[in-house]
């Protein structure tokens, strides 16, 4: 048999029909009847989008058929043909997963929202005699890593000194998702005798309140897990404006005048249980707060501004970059907790740390 360039030409274009119905199938199945995930290495891969992916490789038969473009019809060697194609571009798919994950954090919050979850505190009486003792964050960052688990285990260590010390918040929860990968995280939870909970991992607002509702919490303080040196000054300074009025909602990024990864989130239960009943957007279940955000005239909110605007400054974890970052700020600050101040001195002394992560959006 003489392979001509047209023969060639139809085999690519059949090749590409099957790969375009395979991730068409494996979407809609996916999406629609959800399940068990299929791999740890891309955990929104479910097995019945995997399944949807073969049978709709199967449907490129009917196309070519419908089209009478080409001799391929449902034979059992087509099928098999079909099939074979489809297992092995989910392999590609998988194998180009696993190097992204070793190699960056794509996109919003990827590692901490869907490996981590977020941290809430509920308290009975701000303190104001116990600011720097209030919370104690990650010691240190290890220096290599090229796995997500070193990355994972490293900010899992978040923690806070001695709960007698301070009056300022009654439980510590950490709030993680119901998937596989999250059952290291309760194991943590377990060993280290700290609170949790478990919810969606796609509306994070609905886990959050059943949270809040489970542990009765009146109030919450709310701390996204990608800012390991969130400055316990800031927290305490924003449940204390908190507290002393009558506000709904507490936070100092509505604008923005901290650095970022200084964000911090302070509301009442009755807030989040309006969000919670009244959200419709994805993005308002997505994300926590955004309800609050979009509808600004229902809520008593508050934003505080620092005396100096620093939002120029970040040292939030969305990438490697900014990892990078705040690994040597912790090996440069021998202290905790580390303080916005020291960070400015820090980079005062040596400003190219701030090009570590300067190209990162």
């Amino acid at each position: 048999m003489v392979v001509t360039l047209g023969i060639l030409r139809i085999f690519f274009v059949i090749i590409l029909c099957i790969c375009a119905c395979s991730v068409i199938g494996g979407y809609i199945l996916g999406k629609t009847i959800g399940g068990n995930k299929l791999t740890k290495i891309s955990p929104n891969k479910t097995i019945s989008g995997s399944l949807g992916s073969f049978i709709f490789s199967i449907f490129t038969l009917f196309l070519f058929n419908l089209q009478n473009y080409v001799n391929f019809n449902f034979s059992l060697k087509n099928i098999l043909f079909c099939l074979f194609i489809c297992m092995s571009f989910q392999l590609v798919d998988l194998i180009i997963s696993y190097f992204k994950r070793l190699n960056k954090i794509s996109r919003y919050n990827l590692l901490f929202e869907d490996f981590l979850g977020n941290f809430l505190l509920s308290w009975s009486k701000a303190s104001e005699n116990n600011k720097k003792d209030s919370f104690k964050f990650l010691d240190k960052i290890p220096g290599r890593y090229n796995n997500l688990k070193q990355i994972q285990n490293s900010f899992l260590q978040c923690y806070f000194d001695d709960a007698q010390t301070t009056k300022s918040f009654e439980k510590l929860i950490i709030a993680t998702t119901t998937l596989p990968e999250d059952d290291k995280i309760v194991q943590f939870c377990t060993d280290n005798n700290v609170n949790y909970f478990r919810g969606d991992s796609k509306n994070v607002l609905e886990r959050h309140y059943r949270c809040a509702e489970k542990f009765s919490l009146s109030t919450i303080i709310r701390m996204p897990s990608d800012k390991p040196l969130l400055d316990p000054e800031v927290v305490d300074k924003a449940v204390k404006i908190f507290n002393e009025n009558s506000y709904d909602y507490v936070t100092n990024f509505l604008p923005s005048t901290f650095p970022g990864g200084t964000e911090v989130e302070v509301l009442s239960f009755a807030s989040l249980k309006k969000s919670w009943e009244r959200a419709i957007l994805p993005s308002e279940k997505e994300h926590v707060t955004n309800y609050i955000y979009n509808h600004r005239d229902d809520f008593s909110i508050f934003n505080m501004v620092n005396s100096e605007n620093l939002s120029n400054f970040r040292w939030a974890v969305n990438r490697i970059e900014d990892l990078r970052l705040v690994r040597t700020i912790v090996s440069r600050i021998p202290k905790s907790p580390i303080l916005i101040t020291d960070i400015l001195e820090l980079f005062k002394n040596d400003p190219s740390l701030i090009e570590i992560n300067k190209q990162v959006d």
